[in-house]
């Protein structure tokens, strides 16, 4: 199945009888969500337990060792988990606002060609 294999075909490569082969995708889908069950447990202990201090460090430390060696590996994993919400390591840390005290004087174009009255351009 990592193989890209369906259930069937899976199971009938890998030598199990007709009967099972047969009865693949009911069987196969328990396993599958059984493990799942297990893995999902295990993430969100992972995940309650990690602060955010922790987190932001260790994205940080992964970024870093990844300069020093000289590869990419895990950057974009790396780049995922400084990116959630409760680090945010990629927004700047105040938004910075550009305020218009007084806006500029417009200067008159000095052209060759005399331009159109404003009557003309609303037409």
């Amino acid at each position: 199945m990592v193989r890209g294999l369906s259930p069937t075909a899976a199971l009938r490569e890998a030598g199990f009888p007709p009967s099972t082969v047969r009865s693949a995708r009911r069987g196969i889908n328990r396993i599958i969500r059984a493990e799942l069950k297990t893995l999902g447990r295990k993430y969100i202990e992972m995940g309650r337990d990690l602060s955010p201090e922790d987190q932001e460090n260790i994205v940080r430390g992964r970024l870093l060792e990844n300069v020093i060696v000289g590869t990419d590996k895990g950057v974009q994993s790396a780049r995922q988990l400084g990116a959630d919400r409760r680090i945010s390591i990629w927004q700047a840390e105040r938004e910075a606002g550009l305020v218009v005290l007084q806006a500029p004087e417009r200067h008159k174009i000095n052209h060759p060609v005399p331009l159109l009255p404003p009557k003309f351009l609303d037409e």
